[in-house]
């Protein structure tokens, strides 16, 4: 598959003087749906023991990738790339001010890229698991509301493409010969916004804690990083 993170190419340039992207053989990637399916189930039916209310949303990302190892950083040649988010959730009251939000959802990451004349971009669909612990305040009928919690996420697919070239498939794995980046993440988010009636408006700041990167050598690391925008419908009263 073609390798389009910058250090590889970097790299490259280093050895051959020349911009060319490494192709390495592909490798299909079989994802087990019945991980995806049993969290879905797991989450629904904790809400339903919980008696919690239940939303959906739907909302835009504006996510990167940062990138550097111990020669220095290579985020200049990352660009935002716009994707989306979409999921369920449920808020359960611990008081008058504190609920706790679990949920699931489906982010789509990435970036584009702009390094010596190519471009192009990677492209990384995530499950994640979000647990906020929300802080809530009456606003006459409406509510605002801050958010901090972790996020446990799942790389379920990812293309990568230069311009003008068919796209290639990115390989989750921690096999460093076969595979192009780990799929498991557990990352930090940081989120506000407002609930007017039953439509939540929320703004929120992801980041990765953990590298995902398969080799650490030289003391490489590669994560993800996106603001969100999403809109969201609490079902029920």
């Amino acid at each position: 598959m073609l390798i389009l993170f910058c250090r590889g190419m970097c790299i490259t340039q280093r050895m051959d003087t020349q911009y060319y992207l490494y192709i390495r053989k592909k490798k299909t990637y079989n994802m087990k749906n019945v991980i995806k399916l049993s969290l879905a189930a797991l989450l629904l039916a904790a809400a339903n023991l919980c008696q919690a209310q239940l939303g959906v949303s739907l909302g835009l990302n504006m996510s990167n990738l940062t990138e550097n190892d111990d020669d220095g950083d290579y985020d200049q040649f990352y660009k935002t790339k716009i994707g989306y988010n979409l999921g369920v959730f449920y808020n359960s009251e611990i008081n008058d001010m504190f609920s706790i939000q679990p949920g699931i959802r489906l982010s789509t990451k990435g970036a584009d890229i702009e390094f010596a004349g190519i471009e192009g971009s990677v492209s990384l669909s995530y499950l994640e698991i979000p647990i906020d612990l929300r802080l809530n305040f009456e606003l006459g009928d409406n509510v605002v509301f801050g958010a901090i919690g972790p996020y446990l996420g799942y790389g379920i697919g990812g293309t990568s493409k230069i311009d003008g070239e068919d796209d290639e498939d990115v390989n989750f794995g921690t096999d460093e010969e076969e595979d192009d980046i780990k799929p498991m993440v557990v990352g930090l988010g940081i989120s506000g916004g407002i609930i007017i009636n039953q439509l939540m408006i929320t703004i929120g700041y992801d980041m990765d804690l953990t590298n995902s990167a398969i080799s650490d050598e030289n003391g490489y690391t590669l994560k993800n990083s996106n603001i969100r925008l999403s809109f969201g419908y609490l079902l029920g009263e």
